[in-house]
Order: structure tokens, then C-alpha cells, then sequence
């Protein structure tokens, strides 16, 4: 007879750095359980999406990498109704991913990748299912997966994280984070209300830990920079936004400051950045409504965040 594990399992496939490119695919818990998964690679993996019940995250890769490049491949494991991933395997180098395997409760098996590169590893648990992810690229290849495993019995219940903005008019989200006295507070709304903005590009800054700094470009303004202080570890993140693309949810880790912050878009679109500390807060619009402007404050990273919908 298999043991009982009373706790879920933590695993921990790579290493991440502080250059790498973070994504933590919770946010999407709440449209249900994960449906698919598509990857892309060469001798590593090099890209990812996940769906969740159809509904897919985005294409998430390296920041060198052109998936349109010859001699990139892509595959995908399309999972039936109440099938779910049991199993995940591969092999890996100290540079990175260079096979994934996913086994299912039906014994599907999809491998994605060279197998015959790298060392093994395989993770199995009893009454336990792959429910999430958190991933990690470097430059050109997948360095870091951190499979979720949640029990059985939790199959299709929900997070509770989850805060829908569907309240009338122009509103403010709940402030995340810290506020303090000693350090810049900013508003982006109030510079950009009456003018019907339109937001244009972000662009994130991190250390590999912590968020620093964010910027909005609007339309109607030149960025509003939200940066006090760089290190030589700094590093820049930046999305430019197509004239029909808007912000529909933002995925936030929290604590005393801001330890990571992604910026999903309805195109498909994320930009990441930050660790995986602090506790996670997911802040999502209904259809119809999007995400306008952001208020916060900075010192040496990002204090505190809060976002406008309407």
C-alpha cells in the first residue's frame, strides 16, 4: 500500500537567478483546473503556455528567444475531462531544462524536449495531482520549475486569493504591501483622470527578489517613473501594449513591500517581475472593465501598489 502524505509536497527542478525571467501561473487558478500544456524546444525547452480550462496563460519563454526560428519544435498534451497530470519527469543540466515528461491518471505520457540530455528526475506523489507551476527562464532556455502538487480532494475547489473588480464606475483596488512615512508615494490616476488615457507600455524594474520600481507610458503623458533607487543588479522588464490591448489582471506577492508583481493582458500578453516571496493576491476584471492606472509608493524597492479599473 502506498503512504499517506499529509502535507503537500514542495519540489524544485533547476535554479533560478536573479537575471531570470519569473512566472507564477496561479494566477489562473481561478478559471479551474489546468487543461493543457504546450512547450517549445530545441535541446532545452525554451517556452511554455498553460491552459486553464481553455483558457491560456500566455507564451512564456526567455527574452532572447524567437520562436519563429527554425529548429524550434512545440507540442502539446491536451488533458480530457477529470484527467489530470500525476507525474512530471525529465532530464536537466546545469544550464538549464532539457526535457519535460507529464503523465497523467489516464497513463498518457507527452514528452517535450531531449531526453537523452541531462540527468533524470521524476516526481510522483500518492493521491496527488499537478494543480500549478511556478517557472523560470534565463536568456534562451526554461532554468527553473517548481510543480505545485495539490491533493485529490481539491480537485475544482477554487483559491481563495482571487478579487474581482466589478464595482460601478472608476474604482481603486485594495492597497497591497506596506504604507509608510519615509518614502515616495505616487498616483498615476490623478495625473491621467479626465483625459482619456490610454496606457501604451510598462515597464517593470526588479533585483531578482523584489519588485524596484514600475512605469506607465499613457497617450497623453510621457512616462511616470516610479524608480528611486537603481543597483548594479537592477534589471528592466518592458511591454508595449497594442491600441485595442488593455490590462485585465494583475498577480501580486506581498508582504512588508512588493516581492513580485505580473501584468497579464487581453491579448494574451505578461510581463513578471520579482521573486516568489511574500503572499500571492490576484486582482482581475470581468469582461468589459479594465485596469486604467496604478498608485503606490517606492524607496529602495516598491513599497506599496494599488491599481485603478473601470
Amino acid at each position: 500500500m502506498e503512504n499517506q502524505i499529509t502535507t503537500k509536497p514542495e519540489v524544485k527542478i533547476g535554479e533560478w537567478y536573479r537575471s531570470s525571467m519569473l512566472y507564477d501561473f496561479s494566477v489562473f487558478l481561478q478559471f479551474g483546473e489546468i487543461s493543457a500544456i504546450r512547450m517549445f524546444f530545441n535541446e532545452w525547452v525554451i517556452g511554455l503556455e498553460v491552459f486553464f480550462e481553455g483558457t491560456s496563460a500566455g507564451i512564456v519563454k526567455g527574452d532572447q528567444v524567437d520562436l519563429s526560428k527554425q529548429g524550434i519544435e512545440s507540442d502539446i498534451i491536451v488533458l480530457q475531462k477529470n484527467e489530470m497530470i500525476i507525474e512530471i519527469s525529465g532530464t536537466k543540466s546545469k544550464d538549464g531544462i532539457n526535457c519535460v515528461r507529464l503523465r497523467t491518471n489516464l497513463n498518457n505520457t507527452k514528452s517535450f524536449g531531449k531526453s537523452n540530455l541531462g540527468e533524470e528526475f521524476i516526481y510522483t506523489f500518492p493521491n496527488t495531482y499537478l494543480r500549478n507551476l511556478k517557472a523560470a527562464f534565463e536568456k534562451n532556455c526554461l532554468c527553473y520549475i517548481e510543480p505545485n502538487f495539490d491533493f485529490l480532494s481539491n480537485y475544482e475547489v477554487k483559491p481563495s486569493n482571487l478579487i474581482m473588480c466589478n464595482d460601478p464606475g472608476i474604482q481603486q483596488t485594495k492597497t497591497l504591501g506596506k504604507v509608510n512615512k519615509n518614502i515616495k508615494h505616487f498616483n498615476d490616476y490623478e495625473v491621467i483622470k479626465g483625459k482619456n488615457a490610454r496606457i501604451t507600455e510598462i515597464k517593470l524594474h526588479d533585483d531578482g527578489d523584489y519588485v524596484k520600481g514600475i512605469y506607465f507610458k499613457y497617450n497623453v503623458e510621457e512616462y511616470l517613473a516610479h524608480l528611486e533607487q537603481r543597483c548594479p543588479k537592477t534589471k528592466d522588464h518592458l511591454l508595449k501594449l497594442q491600441e485595442d490591448e488593455f490590462i485585465n489582471k494583475i498577480y501580486v506577492r506581498s508582504g512588508d513591500w512588493i516581492d513580485h508583481i505580473s501584468i497579464y493582458t487581453n491579448k494574451g500578453n505578461v510581463i513578471s517581475a520579482g521573486g516568489f516571496g511574500g503572499g500571492p493576491s490576484v486582482f482581475v476584471v470581468p469582461e468589459g472593465k479594465r485596469f486604467i492606472g496604478i498608485s503606490g509608493g517606492v524607496s529602495n524597492y516598491l513599497n506599496w501598489f494599488s491599481a485603478y479599473y473601470e
